[in-house]
């Protein structure tokens, strides 16, 4: 076992010409994820300057991404399933935007999308339907993704 719990991958030797070994093969884990601190009196002004008047959160979320065959040939426990969606015309389905949970956490800042999708992810695993995120920052793309569980695929 590796580093965090990860499994270290086999020695396989020389790779064919062109693939990939190691961690950089196919089944590599990423992992994305977001963390939110800042409470510094510069931060509170640069929020203010920003529109940002909900209370300030911390927050850290971190997700391990793999495609979901190498997920089950491992015989992982797979906690939901995330597809790009048209954030314009999403599927059927309950939206989570940005500021769902401002109430009780706060303004989380850089952590605020990745707290979105692990809330839809959450809801998505207790109602057994499919939710959708939708994130809109100014000045950036609309992203959507359809978060499902794995029962659910």
């Amino acid at each position: 076992v590796g580093i965090d719990g990860f499994e270290e991958p086999e020695d396989v030797g020389a790779a064919p010409p062109g693939e990939l070994q190691g961690l950089e093969a196919a089944e590599a884990q990423p992992v994305a994820g977001a963390a939110e601190v800042d409470q510094a009196v510069g931060g509170a002004r640069d929020r203010l300057r920003l529109g940002r008047l909900d209370p300030p959160g911390e927050a850290a979320v971190v997700f391990r991404l793999e495609a979901l065959e190498f997920a089950w040939r491992r015989g992982a426990d797979i906690l939901g399933l995330l597809e790009p969606v048209d954030p314009h015309h999403p599927p059927p389905g309950p939206v989570h935007a940005r500021a769902d949970h401002h109430p009780a956490l706060g303004d989380c800042g850089a952590a605020d999308g990745a707290l979105v999708v692990l809330r839809a992810l959450a809801e998505a695993r207790e109602s057994g339907l499919g939710h959708v995120v939708v994130l809109a920052d100014p000045g950036l793309p609309p992203v959507g993704l359809r978060v499902r569980t794995a029962l659910a695929c």
